[in-house]
């Protein structure tokens, strides 16, 4: 009986609905993560490429409020562009990070909460994005991150 009841409770089928408030305080505080913790990590990551000859574009964009995001695009001169966004989900209040790599049309998404928007997240995320688009490993990631962490 016990366990009929447990599982009733965490029935994932019927969420409990999100308030405006909760969804306006959520936005805010993405929208602060964004812009004090991954964009100056999305900067450093783009200046690094940039001496490696790639072209880089970083962007916070808040056109859709309800989908806030930092998006980092890339390429090599004259090739198509791959880029790694941090899109926020106000209906789930949580976040999406998102990879798509040109040479190969792939998409990756990776849903996540806001906590996820930390420095070991978001360098292993980009040190993994221009290995794979570029080539190109971002050596300052390795030498951060304390010996065992990859």
């Amino acid at each position: 009986m016990f366990a009929t009841r447990w599982s009733l409770a965490m029935n994932p089928a019927a969420p409990e609905p999100t308030s405006p408030s909760k969804t306006h305080e959520f936005l805010r505080d993405v929208e602060t993560a964004l812009a004090s913790q991954a964009l100056p990590l999305f900067e450093e990551a783009a200046r690094h490429a940039r001496r490696g000859g790639i072209e880089v574009t970083v962007e916070m964009d808040s056109s859709d409020p309800l989908h806030p995001q930092l998006s980092l695009a890339a390429s090599n001169p004259g090739t198509r562009t791959s880029h790694y966004r941090i899109i926020a989900d106000a209906a789930n209040l949580g976040l999406v990070h998102e990879e798509f790599y040109a040479f190969n049309d792939e998409t990756r998404t990776l849903p996540a909460q806001l906590a996820s928007i930390n420095e070991t997240v978001i360098d292993t995320r980009l040190a993994a994005f221009f290995l794979k688009a570029f080539a190109l490993p971002l050596d300052y990631v390795t030498e951060r991150r304390q010996a065992g962490f990859w």
